[in-house]
């Protein structure tokens, strides 16, 4: 499922590594009753956050060669732009 919604075998893979990687840390504490249920569900949350931050990404880049292509001389606008792709930066990095 994740591959024929992400077409790339790479992520997919790295997903669902995750996902039991995840589950393997926690088998003591998990009650799951539909094991199939479960991970299809994990799963396909994972695709859904991962293409999310796909999109901000792909925005924040898009926001950034604009930003970068109007010649902004003004000490506040610059501090404010470094001050914003600073705080996306990290705010992205925490969420994966």
């Amino acid at each position: 499922m994740a591959y024929r919604k992400l077409k790339s075998p790479e992520v997919a893979e790295e997903l669902v590594q995750g996902l039991f990687a995840g589950l393997w840390s926690k088998r003591a504490g998990s009650q799951i009753q539909q094991l199939d249920h479960y991970l299809f569900a994990a799963i396909r949350y994972r695709v859904i956050n991962h293409i999310k931050l796909r999109e901000v990404k792909a925005g924040y880049e898009f926001y950034c060669r604009g930003c970068l292509s109007a010649t902004t001389t003004a000490t506040e606008e610059t501090l404010a732009l470094t001050d914003l792709s600073t705080t996306l930066t990290a705010g992205l990095y925490q969420t994966v």
